[in-house]
C-alpha cells in the first residue's frame, strides 16, 4: 500500500454569465504540493451543459477542452498550465477555489471526483403516469400492500347511481351486502379509510 498524498483539487468550470453565477464543471486536476500535476480528468458527457446553456457552441467548447487536455498531457507544470488556461477566461472558463484531497491512489480518486463533479446524473428510467393515472397507480399499490385490494370493487360505472348515460367510473368502491354493511372487519375498514384519507 502506497503512502497517502496530500493534493489540491482544481475544478475547471464554464461560467458564461458571471452575474447569474451558473456554471458547469468540465475538468478536474489534482496538483501536488510541489506544483506538479498529479492527474486530471475531463468531462465526456455534455448533457448538463446542453440543459443549462442550450445556446452554447458545444463544438467550440469541446475544441477548447481538447486543447487544454493536450496541454496537460505535454506539461506537468501547474503554473505553466494556468498561464495557458488564462487565455480562455474571456470565453467563460474559470478555475474554482481549490479543495484539499488526501489519497493513496490518484486514479481511483479521479474516478470518484468525476462521478461527483463531472458526470451527469444517470437516473433510472421510470415510466410514470400523470394526473389521475399516477394517483390511481399509487392507491392500488397501497391497497394491495395493505391486503385490502381484494375487498374493493374496481372500475364501477357511476351510471348505476346517476343516469344511464353517465360516463364516469368509480375507481374503488366499498362492496355493500344486502343489509348495507361492508364486508370488512373494523381493522380492515380502518386501514382502507387511512389509505384513502392520506391520498
Amino acid at each position: 500500500m502506497t503512502d497517502e498524498r496530500k493534493l489540491e483539487l482544481f475544478l475547471l468550470r464554464y461560467l458564461p454569465n458571471v452575474v447569474r453565477g451558473e456554471f458547469v464543471n468540465f475538468g478536474a486536476v489534482l496538483v501536488k504540493e510541489s506544483g506538479e500535476v498529479s492527474g486530471f480528468r475531463f468531462a465526456q458527457d455534455w448533457r448538463r451543459m446542453e440543459c443549462l446553456f442550450p445556446d452554447t457552441d458545444l463544438d467550440a467548447l469541446q475544441s477548447m477542452q481538447a486543447h487544454l487536455q493536450n496541454e496537460l498531457r505535454e506539461t506537468s507544470n501547474w503554473a505553466e498550465f494556468c498561464r495557458i488556461f488564462n487565455n480562455y477566461v474571456s470565453s467563460g472558463f474559470e478555475l474554482a477555489v481549490p479543495k484539499s484531497v488526501v489519497t493513496n491512489d490518484v486514479a481511483k480518486e479521479l474516478e470518484v471526483i468525476a462521478k461527483l463533479y463531472l458526470d451527469s446524473l444517470r437516473l433510472k428510467h421510470v415510466t410514470k403516469g400523470s394526473g389521475k393515472g399516477a394517483i390511481h397507480a399509487v392507491m392500488e399499490r397501497e391497497f394491495e400492500q395493505a391486503g385490502v385490494l381484494r375487498l374493493l370493487q374496481q372500475r364501477t360505472s357511476v351510471a348505476a347511481y346517476t343516469v344511464p348515460e353517465d360516463p364516469l367510473m368509480i375507481d374503488y368502491l366499498y362492496h355493500v351486502d344486502e343489509v348495507g354493511y361492508l364486508p370488512l372487519d373494523r381493522a380492515e375498514a380502518n386501514m382502507v379509510f387511512q389509505l384513502v384519507s392520506r391520498r
